[in-house]
């Protein structure tokens, strides 16, 4: 008994790589996350700055994110 192939569903969690415009963004982006780290750096331990740092994180994984969809890779935006 042969299996059927099934066609390929593209998935949002396939790699893109990024094209070079994408790269150049996310190291445009990924500077200007730096320098928020480094002017909290400077602030008192604690609750609120583990927060921040948090949120920063988070932030930073939803720039990788909005850069990958618009990197023309994305089967998912074709």
């Amino acid at each position: 008994m042969e299996t059927e192939a099934k066609p390929e569903v593209p998935s949002r969690f396939d790699y893109v790589k990024y094209d070079d415009d994408a790269v150049k963004m996310q190291e445009i982006v990924k500077y200007q996350f730096q320098k928020v780290e480094e002017a909290i750096s400077g602030l008192k331990e604690g609750r609120a700055k583990s927060l921040i740092l948090t949120y920063l994180e988070i932030a930073y994984m939803w720039a990788g994110k909005a850069i990958r969809e618009k990197s023309n890779g994305h089967r998912l935006l074709r």
